[in-house]
């Protein structure tokens, strides 16, 4: 029989080398677990923030970040949208045209004796002859403050009316119609009295808010005097029914005067007020009077688009 060597019998039987190795590992578990114990200790307080930041909303997660970024970049986007929805307040030059629509009042002067023969027996006053006008006007420019103007406009009044001391058979009214009816078209120049614009550059023409004008024009006027109805003869007093007419052309000349309000890069109030300088003649069915008085004050309000 082969015996064992001493090593081998002190590694394979227990005693107390075998008890000296366990007890030489406690220490280093006892380590192990302290260190496992900090650990959970200085974890835990995050678990909990984490778990409270987590009911945040995203919006609160950004201004908790960096609020100023995101105030900043609103207000740049709201100043972006301001600016393209708000049109430039300036041209890329000065304006070469306007086309203008007015609307207002003519107040005739009536002073002739057709008029003054119509007041006197009818029912009629001065003011019975304003009508309500339409305008419009075509301008190009010549120079910096002075325009070459066209211009055209109509009016008509219509009024009712009867023999202020006459009755017919049955003491009722005799009665008529009398119109007024006139068409004046001119050609001008308007001369501002300010500057309408400065220019920056070559390319930037920034329009004035007021620019006041007064101007000039000649043309024609086309009238149309009628009266329709019942009439008294002043030879034998009959009654008769007719319709007498004085219409034609005849020369005119207007001054006036007005202001442009700006409104948009484009467009411009305009307030005007012009005098007519107008007279013909009466015609057959007015036999026996001298002239019929176009002359008259026409005010006006419109807008005026610059191009």
């Amino acid at each position: 029989m082969t015996r064992a060597s001493p090593m081998s019998r002190s590694l394979s039987a227990p005693g107390p080398f075998r008890a000296s190795r366990r007890l030489l590992a406690l220490p280093f578990a006892a380590v192990a677990f302290l260190a496992l114990a900090a650990t959970a200790t200085m974890l835990s307080p995050g678990r909990a923030i984490a778990q409270q930041d987590t009911t945040r909303t995203r919006g609160e997660w950004r201004d908790t970040l960096d609020p100023a970024p995101r105030d900043t970049f609103r207000y740049e986007r709201r100043d972006r949208r301001r600016s393209a929805a708000r049109p430039p307040d300036f041209l890329f030059a000065e304006p070469r045209f306007a086309f203008t629509l007015r609307g207002g009042m003519t107040f005739p002067r009536a002073g002739s004796d057709v008029f003054n023969s119509a007041i006197e027996n009818l029912t009629l006053g001065k003011g019975d002859f304003r009508a309500i006008t339409g305008a419009l006007d075509l301008s190009f420019r010549v120079t910096p403050r002075l325009d070459a103007v066209l211009s055209g406009s109509y009016s008509r009044s219509s009024k009712r009316s009867d023999f202020r001391a006459f009755l017919d058979n049955n003491n009722l009214p005799i009665e008529q119609r009398t119109r007024l009816s006139q068409v004046p078209l001119t050609a001008g120049l308007k001369a501002y009295l300010l500057p309408r614009g400065h220019q920056i550059g070559h390319f930037v023409w920034i329009p004035t808010r007021v620019a006041p004008y007064v101007g000039a024009a000649g043309g024609f006027v086309w009238h149309r005097f009628e009266q329709s109805g019942d009439f008294v003869d002043s030879r034998d007093l009959a009654i008769y029914s007719a319709t007498s007419v004085a219409d034609g052309w005849s020369p005119t000349a207007h001054v006036f005067g007005g202001v442009d309000i700006g409104i948009t890069r484009h467009a411009a109030l305009k307030v005007e007020a012009r005098y007519a300088f107008a007279s013909a003649d009466p015609g057959p069915d007015f036999s026996g009077f001298t002239s019929l008085d176009l002359n008259g004050l026409q005010t006006t309000v419109g807008l005026s688009w610059r191009y």
